[in-house]
């Protein structure tokens, strides 16, 4: 937490998009919290990086938001699975898979073996659409393999 004026204690600035075009400022003080959305470039985030904080401390609290976020998701989800009896450990690599960035030599294998299950899935469901083989080989992410097979596959069937 840092001071920036008699009253208020800057808690926490992180970017609150992909391409960091915003900053959420969240300020503490006398008569209560406030968050404040401010543009990259504008003359409050200017004024903000010129008096009370270095960019890469903004960075920095993005990755430890982003960190929290994902903790809390996963906990959030792995509460529901267990409650609705559906916690097990295929889940939970599944759920790692889908909804974290692949970027070790172990998870692309297991990106690979989702694609191709996803492949098979979908031929045994008789869909042999070449354009939805083709989004299936496209993805990236387990996330995005599922999205693809629930565009293609009604849930009643």
């Amino acid at each position: 937490m840092m001071k920036i004026s008699d009253d208020e204690i800057l808690v926490n600035v992180f970017f609150t998009n992909e391409n960091k075009s915003q900053i959420q400022v969240i300020i503490n003080s006398e008569s209560g919290t406030r968050v404040e959305n401010i543009l990259v470039g504008s003359r409050k985030y200017n004024d903000l990086l010129e008096r009370h904080i270095d960019l890469s401390v903004i960075h920095q609290n993005t990755i430890d938001r982003l960190k929290f976020v994902k903790a809390r998701t996963t906990a959030a989800a792995k509460a529901y699975a267990d409650a609705e009896g559906y916690i097990d450990r295929q889940f939970l690599e599944l759920y790692e898979l889908a909804f974290d960035d692949v970027d070790s030599e172990e998870q692309r294998a297991e990106l690979f073996k989702m694609k191709l299950d996803a492949l098979l899935f979908s031929k045994s469901r008789r869909i042999d659409d070449p354009q939805i083989r083709k989004r299936i080989k496209r993805c990236t992410n387990g996330r995005a393999i599922l999205q693809t097979l629930l565009d293609v596959i009604p849930l009643s069937s």
